[in-house]
């Protein structure tokens, strides 16, 4: 019974890293872009190990981080000759790089990562006092 237990552990701590990698080459994306290719491959080539743990969110998380980034910035290159171009490009890289901090402190403290809609949905209670709090924590009500 407890190998089973220290061989979950391991697991998790493997699959834990594993997440650390892919924020680790999506932040290395901002010097060299292919690192961000090849986190999203990596995600979604792990993805169904890490389904039904608390990774799963983080994974989810990363996947996003990368598709939203990709659009926007297409959206920005397409209308940099407008100056609406720059600000997308701005925003988006400022956007990329809040989620990134955001994913790896809630990763670090072993904490799923969740959405803002989660908590108006209801499949994320907010903390306690804490308004823009984004890691998991205690059970409250949700949003209405």
């Amino acid at each position: 019974m407890e190998n089973t237990a220290a061989t979950h552990d391991e697991s998790n701590a493997a699959k834990k890293k594993l997440a650390t990698v892919v924020y680790a080459l999506q932040a290395a994306g901002f010097i060299v872009g292919i690192t961000m290719i090849a986190a999203v491959v990596i995600n979604c080539v792990k993805r169904d190990e890490v389904r039904g743990t608390w990774l799963e969110s983080h994974f989810r998380w990363q996947t996003r981080i990368f598709w939203f980034a990709l659009l926007w910035g297409v959206v920005g290159i397409a209308t940099a000759f407008f100056f609406v171009g720059y600000v997308v490009l701005v925003a988006n890289a400022i956007w990329v790089i809040y989620r990134i901090v955001k994913g790896w402190l809630c990763l670090s403290e072993n904490k799923k990562n969740v959405r803002m809609s989660d908590f108006c949905t209801g499949r994320m209670q907010p903390l306690g006092a804490t308004r823009f709090a984004f890691c998991r924590g205690e059970e409250r009500q949700p949003c209405r």
